[in-house]
Formats: C-alpha cells, sequence, structure tokens
C-alpha cells in the first residue's frame, strides 16, 4: 500500500496551515521507494492496524506526469478506504493519468484512469477532465466526500440496489417554463400565451397589473383565454388571482358565466389550498342570488368541507354572508328575498344540527358553529342553541367545546345562560369546574356574563366550601383555588366582577388570613 504526495510551492500555504494536524494526516515509515519526476512515495510500517498489508499496484509514471495528494482524517481511515479500494476489480492495475499541470482541489476522490474499462468509450466527462462512476458521491463536502466515494466501490450487488431505491425515491426536476413577459407589454401582445403566462410568478403579477388598467377588449380577451385554462389556473398558486381580479374588474356577464362554471366542481375546489380562495371572492363579487345558488350546491358536502382544513373556511364565509343578506333582506321588508336566501342556508344548518356534538368537539367544526351563533338570524340561530344545550355538559370539559359553550353565553338566550349556570353549580360543582382547564373558561365567562344573582350564588360556593390539601388538612375552597394552576383564575376573575359589598370584602378577608401561605406557593410556582 503506497502514498504517493504532490510537492509544490503553491500549495505550501496550504500545509503550513494545517499545522500539527497535517502532520498526523501522513504517513512515514521505511523503506521508502525512489521518487519520480517530483513524485515521492511512502508505505507504512507494519501495514494496516486492521491486518496485513494489503497488496501493492503496479504503478506506472512518466517524467511528464504530475503528482497528486490526497489528504485524509487519520491513519484507520485511510487504510480502510485503500484496503476498499483495492479490493475492486476495476482498481487493479490502474495506470496514472496524465492530466496536465493542475492538481485536485482539497478533498478530491482520485479519478480512475480514462481508459479503464469500466468506462465505455465516448463516456461523458466532468469538467475537472476526468469520469465519474455513477455510483460517487459528490465531493463538495469535502474529505468526507472522497470517504463516501471510496466506501462505496467494495459494495457490489448492495450497492447498486441502494442506488436504485433512492432513485425511485428522488422526485425529477420539474422543467421550468419559458415565459417571455415583461412590464412594458400589453395584454394584447400576449394573446394565446395567457395561462402559460398566469401560471408563472411574475406574468401572474403583470397580468394583474395590467388587467387594473386594461380596456375592455384586453379584459374580454384574458378572460376567454381563462375560460378555456379556467381547470389549470382555479387551484394554481399563481393562477388563481387572475381568475380573482376577473371576478373583480369583470362585466356582470362575465362573473356569472364563471360562476356558472364554478358550481360543477364547488365542494372540491373548496377542500382545496388555492381553490378555496376563488369561491370566496366569488361569495363576494357574484350577484346576490348568484352566490345563494352556488352555496346551495354545498348540500350534501358540509360535512366534508367542514372537517378539510380548507373548506372550513368556505362553510364559515357561507353562513356569514347569507345571514346578512337575509339581515338586510328582511330589514328593506322584503320576506321573499330574506326567505330565499333563509331557503340556501337551511342545507348548511340542518347538516350541523345533526352532528352538533361533534362538530362542537372538532377543531374546524367549532368555528362553523360560533359563525351560526354571531350571524345567524333566529328561526336558525334557535335551531342549534336548543341542540347545544342538550349536550352542553359534554362540551364544558371539551377542548373546543368549551369555546362553543361560551360564545352560548355571549350570543344565547337568557334561558341558556340559565341553562348552564345549573350545570356548572349544582352539587357545588363550581370548584371541580374550575380546577379543570376547559371548564375553567366556562366558569370566568359565567362570572363576566351572568347576572349579578348568578355571580353572587358562584362566589358564595367558593366561600362556604371546603377542600383537603394534600397533607390531609381542610381549608377553605377559595385558598385552595387560589394555589391552583386553573382555579386562580377564577379567583381574579371574581374579584373584579364583584360589586363592593360584603360579599366581595369576605373574599379579601379570606385570602388575606392565608396571605403568607399564598406567598410561598406562589414562590416555589415561580422557580
Amino acid at each position: 500500500m503506497m502514498l504517493f504526495t504532490f510537492h509544490d510551492p503553491q500549495y505550501q500555504s496550504m500545509d503550513s496551515k494545517q499545522g500539527e494536524e497535517a502532520d498526523e494526516n501522513t504517513y512515514t515509515g521505511s523503506p521508502s521507494p525512489p521518487s519520480v519526476a517530483g513524485v515521492a512515495y511512502q508505505m507504512p510500517e507494519g501495514g494496516s492496524h486492521q491486518g496485513d498489508v494489503s497488496p501493492q499496484p503496479n504503478w506506472s509514471h512518466s517524467s511528464h506526469q504530475p503528482s497528486w495528494s490526497q489528504p485524509f482524517i487519520n491513519q484507520d481511515s485511510q487504510n480502510t478506504m485503500y484496503q476498499q479500494q483495492m479490493q475492486h476489480a476495476n482498481y487493479q492495475n490502474w495506470q496514472m493519468p496524465a492530466y496536465g499541470d493542475f492538481a485536485p482541489r482539497f478533498g478530491a476522490p482520485y479519478p480512475p484512469h480514462a481508459s479503464n474499462s469500466m468506462y465505455p468509450p465516448g463516456h461523458q466527462f466532468n469538467i475537472m477532465g476526468y469520469q465519474q462512476h455513477p455510483s460517487w458521491h459528490s465531493s463538495s463536502a469535502g474529505s468526507s466526500g472522497s470517504l463516501r466515494s471510496l466506501r462505496s466501490l467494495g459494495r457490489g450487488d448492495n450497492r447498486k440496489k441502494s442506488s436504485k431505491r433512492r432513485g425511485q425515491e428522488k422526485k425529477q426536476p420539474v422543467a421550468s417554463i419559458e415565459v417571455h413577459c415583461d412590464a412594458g407589454m400589453t395584454l394584447h401582445q400576449i394573446e394565446g400565451r395567457v395561462v402559460k403566462i398566469a401560471k408563472d410568478q411574475d406574468g401572474s403579477r403583470i397580468i394583474q397589473q395590467r388587467l387594473a388598467i386594461a380596456n375592455d377588449s384586453e379584459i374580454q380577451m384574458v378572460f376567454d383565454e381563462a375560460m378555456l385554462g379556467i381547470e389549470e389556473l382555479w387551484n394554481d398558486v399563481y393562477g388563481n388571482f387572475i381568475l380573482q381580479k376577473l371576478l373583480e374588474l369583470g362585466t356582470d356577464d362575465m362573473k356569472a358565466i364563471i360562476g356558472k362554471r364554478l358550481h360543477s366542481d364547488t365542494a372540491s375546489l373548496s377542500s382545496m389550498v388555492y381553490g378555496c380562495r376563488v369561491i370566496q371572492k366569488a361569495f363576494g363579487e357574484l350577484s346576490k342570488k348568484d352566490v345563494a345558488n352556488l352555496i346551495s350546491t354545498l348540500k350534501g358536502n358540509v360535512l366534508f368541507c367542514l372537517h378539510n382544513r380548507n373548506g372550513n373556511h368556505v362553510i364559515q364565509k357561507s353562513i356569514t354572508i347569507l345571514s346578512s343578506m337575509a339581515k338586510e333582506a328582511r330589514e328593506n321588508g322584503d320576506d321573499d328575498l330574506c326567505s330565499f336566501f333563509l331557503g340556501s342556508l337551511d342545507p348548511i344548518i340542518d347538516e350541523i344540527v345533526r352532528s352538533i356534538e361533534d362538530l362542537s368537539r372538532h377543531s374546524y367544526g367549532c368555528r362553523a358553529v360560533q359563525r351560526i351563533l354571531e350571524h345567524c338570524v333566529e328561526p336558525q340561530k334557535t335551531k342549534i342553541l336548543d341542540s347545544i344545550i342538550a349536550c352542553q355538559q359534554k362540551l364544558l370539559k371539551d377542548q373546543y367545546g368549551n369555546y362553543v359553550v361560551q360564545k352560548v353565553l355571549t350570543c344565547g338566550r337568557q334561558s341558556d345562560r340559565d341553562a348552564i349556570f345549573e350545570s356548572i353549580t349544582v352539587n357545588n360543582s363550581v370548584i371541580k369546574f374550575s380546577k379543570q382547564k376547559q371548564a375553567s373558561n366556562v366558569v370566568e365567562a359565567m362570572l363576566r356574563l351572568g347576572d349579578a344573582n348568578q355571580r353572587q350564588k358562584i362566589v358564595q360556593q367558593m366561600l362556604d366550601c371546603f377542600c383537603v390539601d394534600q397533607h390531609d388538612e381542610t381549608e377553605s375552597a377559595a385558598v385552595s383555588m387560589s394555589k391552583n394552576a386553573y382555579a386562580n383564575y377564577v379567583v381574579k376573575t371574581a374579584l373584579e366582577v364583584l360589586e363592593e359589598g360584603r360579599q366581595r370584602d369576605q373574599l379579601y378577608s379570606e385570602l388575606l388570613s392565608n396571605l403568607a401561605e399564598l406567598v410561598s406557593v406562589c414562590c416555589i410556582l415561580c422557580m
């Protein structure tokens, strides 16, 4: 096993910077073969630490050939790599090539000879002037690249199989789209290429800017081409903006045509990242009747949309806009138009009511339920309120359901607030609910939104009840709640909303009498 070292003045600076590390990575030993044409050969004593000396290849050199240098991390790594190299059949008795007056960059692997049989005639060479084996990795990472390249040579069939598997996982690069368009071009100059240019980031921006100042003929031309390729545009990351711009700037006839085209794919588009934006834009730009007809096509797909991260926004928008139209029609005395809008919204409300418990406990579904409570008119709102009250006990402690219950306290009827109050105060349950992470939010909302009588009853339970601490000692419920991670917020809210009087003074007195204990607990929690 041999190491040949290249000595050149231009590399002296690199070797000197390496210092002691460069000395450790160089083998010394005897006997050393004579140098040929500036190439010094050195052999390690006793061979590898892991076994005998590897068989030496038949090296031949000419006087005009350059010398090469290969840095290594340490002696063990060098021995291992050369053993694997020499075991490979294609590296037996290979000839030293002539490459010209240059050396490979730091960490680059040794290239095989161009005449080696493993490379067929006419095989392409890389920019360094030599061939790279298909299994070689890139050496851009320095010496670690050389290590991986040399280790790969002795793996045989297993190496080929693993390469095949990795090749299957790699995605082929997407060919870039040639788009010849600049900000100075008019829309007529890109006629016939609108769809292609609209799918490009810069092209889409230019079309939008030109549409804002375009005349009727230019808008018509863009509209005609966009409608021919609408399926390519409506869920494209850039193309969807062109459809939105046409909905904004197009004529009423253009908007109606786009709306009808969206009818057949409303549910699927609602579940798409960019398609849902086109649908929501259409809700704001189409005529009121066209919007109602478009929303009615969601019938039977409401649950599908509500469980989708994109579709739930479409349902929320549908509830908001139809409710707003119905209220406006009712205020204007147009009962027929109000009934038409409510009839378009009824299928959505009915599907939600049938699955109210599951949707209220769902991260997306709970949002739609809250939009109904905020915006719907009374007949539809009543359906939702009645269905929520029927399952409120299961929603109080749920991570999403508690928000629905809080919204009922905000937007519901007085009877709904009374029903929730009874649920959290029955059998002195205020303390239990206050110490639960989700339900404590409902207790706080009840203190803020309930009437004075309900607030006093909640605080009275905090003063009258007792709890057993971790040392089996009895203490006031107010003190126990103050030391709890969640119930302490209920106590703070009670102090904020209570009217001045005997009950408020009694709560303050209870807390002040245990101030030292509360401070010690606070210090422990803050450590």
